[in-house]
């Protein structure tokens, strides 16, 4: 299974990432793939190194100074490399990207490292959910209804709450109560608290 983002956030309200659910994913990640790195940088992956360095300059850990620019450059680096890319990696520069994290906010480089990393060989299914964000919200594409439910789809059946979110909430567009609800409740079964409060607030069936 592909490791997760280290710099995957939920989407709280439709419109942004809140940095705060950011943050706390990225601390969280941070800790449990730190030793790993150390690990698999002794035994010369490469990719795996660039990672770790790319998130601590995120975060301005283990020493280093935050520096977008630096985290952005070890993160592409670990997304493209020749012998063992990380999917992740490319999802955590289009969350750069989409965030305007060192620079301004834009949406079409987001979709293409989002799309690389959704149907890489080794996908990242958080790419898919946050995609498919992007074709339902317009942002830098035109709204594509049916794109944006198969990528919610995509990363759903991956056990991606914020992808079952997202395809519960695309059924909600077209008023189609039974299946946003169907999808939400599984959105909510994986501790996704915006699918739960949304949940309570529809109409009973």
């Amino acid at each position: 299974m592909p490791k997760n983002s280290l710099l995957y956030g939920t989407l709280l309200n439709l419109k942004k990432i809140r940095s705060e659910k950011f943050i706390a994913w990225l601390i969280f990640f941070s800790a449990v793939f730190g030793l790993k790195s150390a690990i698999l940088a002794d035994e010369g992956i490469k990719s795996e190194l660039e990672y770790k360095l790319g998130v601590e300059y995120f975060l301005g850990t283990n020493g280093k100074s935050k520096d977008y620019k630096i985290a952005k450059e070890y993160l592409q680096s670990a997304c493209y490399d020749k012998d063992k890319p990380i999917s992740a990696a490319c999802t955590d520069v289009g969350v750069m990207y989409y965030e305007g994290y060192g620079e301004s906010v834009d949406y079409t480089k987001a979709r293409q490292m989002f799309e690389l990393a959704c149907f890489a060989p080794s996908p990242s299914y958080e790419a898919c959910g946050l995609l498919s964000g992007i074709y339902f919200l317009a942002q830098g594409v035109d709204k594509d209804w049916h794109r944006a439910k198969n990528l919610a789809l995509r990363a759903c059946e991956h056990d991606t709450a914020f992808g079952c979110f997202f395809l519960g909430v695309s059924y909600l567009d077209v008023v189609d109560l039974e299946n946003a609800k169907t999808y939400l409740q599984k959105a909510c079964d994986m501790a996704h608290n915006e699918a739960c409060k949304l949940l309570n607030e529809l109409p009973k069936l």
